[in-house]
């Protein structure tokens, strides 16, 4: 009895130790389980922001800010109404602004830091759809507007500003700015899109403009697949503004069209002093104006600013021309307390400043309407902002379109040098 008692006890043990022990197993395969599950999640994540992080270093910005160093326009003298170039000085290389005041572009509350080129630099060349492009600066949504400078040749890069100047592939044709119209108000002949009996209408510039849009930038045959270049193009405000005109005895001349007597961008609307040298100093900004009914705030039909109510609506495709304060900013502007107002003293020229071009072209800025004669801005030969009566024979210049390209944009190599420029993925 004893010994089978024993035995029995014996097996017990056996038993129990093995359940135990298979307890104890189960308790380790679980553990290893939910530690292999836990090192797959923090690998799974790892890789996820290793991915992210290349991703966001190889965007537009992302790769400007690497290649250079900004400078905050605040740390240092620059007088945006006085040119910039290599012999003159006054800023030269990118530079930001985070003057809130200055760089609401979209008046929606949601701006950002904004960076530009100024005067002279080879660092902002970029190729996108087969062709060169010069960067001007990023938008307020983080997207990058860029000017055309012609055709990109993967032997040769593209052209520096010294080999652009007065080579006219970097255009993409000459005109006016509006066909002479007997229909036509004075202040018609200043605008993107003439509104005219309840109807818009496309002015000459406008329709040379979205026709190379649609013929280079919507689609492309390569290698038997479609390239929709158009999908990274930003729909962005392309700003045509005119204010309420003031004169020094504080009389509204003409108050929904008529512009003040130099760049209506520039210049607040209730400033009484003609003088706008003393006095749009302090205004320079980002923004479109105020008022969408009054001015032209340009967009697509279906426009990245329509929650905020700001786009019009009236573009059939997201292309324009610089302004006039994109051209300030750069540093193509000069005055001087003796000149009317013309773009600065006749002779001082503004060759290394790199939006020159050697020849006239086009901005999209009002300038006035004086006498009954509308005038526009554009950039002269010398390099500088200047003006020209539209309805003259002679104001035949040139066009040079201007896009954004989306923040998410992709960089698949280059240093932003004419000839290793940034190549968009």
């Amino acid at each position: 009895m004893n010994k089978n008692k024993s035995g029995f006890i014996s097996m017990t043990l056996v038993y129990t130790f093995l359940i135990i022990f298979l307890f104890l197993m189960l308790a380790i395969l679980r553990t290893y389980n939910e530690k292999d599950k836990f090192l797959q999640t923090i690998d799974d994540q790892i890789n996820e922001d290793i991915s992210t992080n290349v991703k966001s270093k190889v965007t537009v910005i992302n790769r400007i800010l690497e290649n250079n160093s900004p400078i905050n326009e605040k740390d240092v003298s620059i007088r945006f109404f006085m040119i910039a170039n290599s012999h003159f000085g006054n800023g030269n290389g990118l530079y930001y602004s985070e003057n809130l005041d200055m760089v609401d572009e979209n008046g929606d509350g949601a701006s950002t830091r904004m960076y530009y080129f100024r005067g002279v630099t080879e660092r902002n060349h970029i190729v996108f759809a087969g062709y060169c492009w010069r960067i001007v600066r990023t938008n307020e949504d983080g997207s990058l507007r860029i000017r055309f400078n012609g055709e990109y040749n993967s032997e040769r890069g593209c052209l520096t500003t010294s080999e652009a100047i007065n080579n006219h592939s970097i255009t993409i044709g000459k005109t006016k700015f509006n066909t002479e119209n007997s229909e036509f108000l004075n202040e018609d002949y200043l605008k993107y899109v003439i509104d005219r009996n309840s109807l818009s209408v496309s002015s000459d510039i406008k329709e040379i403009l979205e026709e190379w849009y649609r013929e280079n930038l919507i689609v492309e045959e390569h290698e038997g697949q479609r390239d929709y270049y158009s999908l990274k193009v930003a729909d962005e405000l392309y700003c045509n503004d005119t204010y309420k005109y003031i004169d020094s005895e504080d009389n509204i001349i003409n108050e929904k069209y008529a512009v003040h007597n130099l760049v209506p961008e520039l210049i607040n609307k209730n400033n009484k002093n003609m003088n706008a040298y003393s006095n749009i100093r302090n205004n320079l900004t980002f923004k479109c104006s105020v008022s969408k009914e009054d001015n032209e705030k340009n967009t697509t039909l279906i426009d990245a600013y329509d929650i905020a109510g700001l786009g019009n609506h009236k573009l059939v495709y997201p292309i324009g021309l610089l302004t006039a304060q994109d051209v300030v900013l750069a540093g193509g502007y000069i005055s001087s307390d003796d000149d009317e107002f013309q773009g600065g003293r006749s002779g001082m020229n503004n060759e290394s400043f790199y939006l020159n071009t050697g020849f006239n072209y086009w901005t999209m800025s009002p300038y006035s309407i004086i006498d009954n004669v509308p005038k526009m801005t554009y950039v002269n030969s010398m390099g500088r902002l200047d003006a020209a009566n539209v309805k003259d024979s002679n104001s035949n210049f040139y066009i040079i379109p201007v896009i954004s390209l989306k923040s998410s944009v992709e960089i698949a190599s280059g240093r932003g040098t004419a000839k290793d420029p940034y190549i968009v993925k």
